[in-house]
């Protein structure tokens, strides 16, 4: 059983951008799995899965999805991912939706570690992870 990283990624942008964004997971997901394999899809025949993961999500596995709210030009999803952020997996997104804007603040107590990366204009222009105890 993992540590459970806590999420919340907050996108932002012009309604016709989030409309392109949006479509991918009511195409793709339901609530409760497949976050990030509709943006970074795992290959069928791929026979390492847990290295394939960690090296495009940066998360051992898929998110456990919890709550969505989605306006027009906003959307704000919570979820817990197993050992860390999905940092990797926002980094490969940013660039395909490059006028959207991405952050993602995440807290994972059991291995003593907070931060938030931040993607705009395609490209992650913020990461910081801190400790919580000093």
């Amino acid at each position: 059983m993992p540590n459970w990283c806590e999420n919340r990624l907050v996108v932002r942008g012009e309604k016709e951008d989030m409309t392109k964004f949006l479509k991918v997971i009511n195409d793709k997901t339901t609530r409760s799995q497949n976050l990030l394999n509709a943006f970074i899809p795992a290959p069928s025949d791929e026979e390492d899965l847990y290295h394939w993961h960690i090296e495009n999500w940066g998360t051992k596995w898929d998110v456990d999805f919890e709550d969505a709210t989605i306006e027009d030009d906003y959307a704000e999803f919570s979820f817990d991912s197993a050992w860390g952020p999905p940092v990797v997996w926002l980094e490969k997104v940013a660039k395909k939706y490059p006028k959207l804007k991405f952050s993602l603040k995440y807290e994972e107590p059991g291995m003593d570690f907070i931060g938030c990366a931040k993607g705009k204009d395609g490209v992650i222009v913020d990461q910081s992870i801190e400790c919580w105890v000093k």
